[in-house]
């Protein structure tokens, strides 16, 4: 069904893919995992006909899917072919739906949106509300209805469950599952576990290569190359968690949050406090104000009732945020080097090359010339979701909200950002609060767990 050949695409001089050759057979499910920024993204939108634009694109090689030429073929047949006959579900969420549409209006284009919703465990009430209103969570299951509803022949799954909650996210692996046997499935991810569950055979992409396939059991268990080690973990060591300091006097303080939109009441009285060298994780259903609540305390929200302060002596705090949407936070024309250079003339730094640098290395991104001028619309997922700490870091915040921070990271860089962050909190004294729903990152960095429900903040 799903059929590259000899795929090789370039930026300049800069490869993207190299000689890329892979199929995937109807009734089969190929999982594709890497490093981010190693170009898998880039090869999905090639499968589906949807190379880069630009004068400095080339591409050269061959892409058919159930015979057709998706390089080639002219582009009323393409778009006819990809609407009957692909489905897929992107990494770069804020950019996915249309802003002007409600969700009701982009489940008519694929069936009856009350039918939709009940098959795709999308609640009602979100029917009226435009895309600004979801939660990353909500905005996933929305596309997964779009991508699956016309039963596609070939599905492109790129990161499909890194926004849900733990209970949504075993939904969507069933949801996944069901019927693929009548489709090809490619499933791009950093999640482990769904790759073990859903795959058949398993491919490995670093710097725009395949470096190792063969059936998933094979892979997951006797990985043959370095690079697949070290992803699925063969050769790391765990990380030494240190005591954590003793509370400091000074820390933020969050005084009787409340917020609404339109009817719904989405904080109720929110109040929390979070010591300097400490985190608070929120966890929560997708959709329960998670990130509202993110976006509130880094004022990007105006405060419809409450307070956000730094005690001691009561002051406005500097708090910089690492949004869940990191293509959406980072204006596309700027490059990397002017993304950083902004934020340290914020922060009343001067321009250094080498602070650069260095807050390029920390986060675990290349230093080099030629990506420091990229611009941030051709990043990968990981290398954004990096380059947005980055920034955050460079202001030095008092408090770090940090939106699922590690969500489009592969595992290696994971590791890298939360020993980071551990760093900060350590040796800087910044006050983090993590919103998240992978368990693990919570137990890692937070000192304490609350729960949002209802509005409110339950704690562990």
């Amino acid at each position: 069904m799903i059929r590259v050949r000899d795929l090789s695409l370039d930026h300049g001089t800069q490869p993207i893919l190299r000689h890329v050759s892979l199929e995937v057979a109807r009734g089969e499910t190929l999982a594709l995992i890497g490093p981010s920024g190693s170009g898998k993204t880039s090869l999905a939108r090639m499968i589906l006909g949807l190379p880069p634009q630009g004068r400095a694109i080339r591409w050269r090689g061959e892409v058919t899917l159930d015979g057709l030429d998706m390089l080639r073929a002219p582009a009323r047949h393409l778009r006819r072919f990809r609407a009957a006959e692909t489905g897929m579900i992107v990494q770069a969420l804020s950019d996915a739906l249309n802003p002007h549409l409600s969700v009701a209006q982009h489940l008519r284009e694929a069936g009856d949106p009350q039918a939709l919703c009940t098959g795709f465990n999308i609640p009602p009430m979100l029917l009226p509300r435009l895309p600004r209103d979801l939660s990353g969570g909500e905005i996933q299951r929305v596309l997964t209805a779009l991508a699956m509803a016309k039963s596609p022949r070939c599905l492109i799954l790129d990161e499909p469950t890194a926004a849900l909650d733990p209970a949504n996210r075993a939904w969507a692996r069933t949801r996944f599952a069901a019927g693929a046997q009548d489709r090809a499935q490619l499933l791009i991810t950093h999640d482990l576990e769904l790759a073990r569950a859903l795959a058949d055979r398993i491919a490995v992409m670093r710097d725009g290569e395949l470096i190792e396939i063969g059936a998933a059991a094979q892979v997951l268990a006797t990985p043959g190359h370095a690079c697949t080690r070290r992803l699925l973990g063969f050769d790391r060591k765990p990380e030494l968690r240190l005591p954590s300091p003793e509370p400091r006097e000074s820390g933020l303080l969050v005084e009787g949050l409340r917020h609404r939109i339109g009817d719904r009441v989405l904080l109720r009285e929110v109040s929390a406090r979070i010591p300097a060298g400490h985190c608070l994780a929120v966890i929560g259903a997708s959709g329960c104000g998670k990130s509202t609540l993110a976006r509130l305390l880094a004022g990007y929200l105006p405060l419809q009732g409450g307070r956000i302060l730094w005690q001691p002596g009561a002051r406005a705090p500097r708090i910089a945020l690492v949004s869940q949407h990191p293509h959406r936070a980072l204006a596309r024309h700027f490059t990397v080097e002017q993304v950083l250079a902004e934020a340290l003339r914020l922060a009343g730094e001067p321009l250094a090359p080498a602070r650069i640098a260095a807050l390029l290395r920390e986060i675990g991104l290349s230093d080099a010339p030629g990506f420091r001028a990229r611009r941030t619309e051709t990043l990968s997922g990981g290398e954004a979701q990096r380059l947005v700490i980055a920034r955050a870091i460079a202001v030095r915040p008092d408090c770090l909200v940090a939106d699922e921070p590690t969500s489009a990271l592969d595992p290696v860089s994971r590791e890298q950002v939360l020993g980071l962050l551990n760093r900060l909190k350590r040796e800087r004294g910044v006050a983090l609060l993590l919103v998240t729903h992978d368990a693990e990152v919570a137990r890692t960095l937070a000192e304490r767990t609350a729960r949002l429900h209802d509005g409110r903040l339950a704690f562990d």
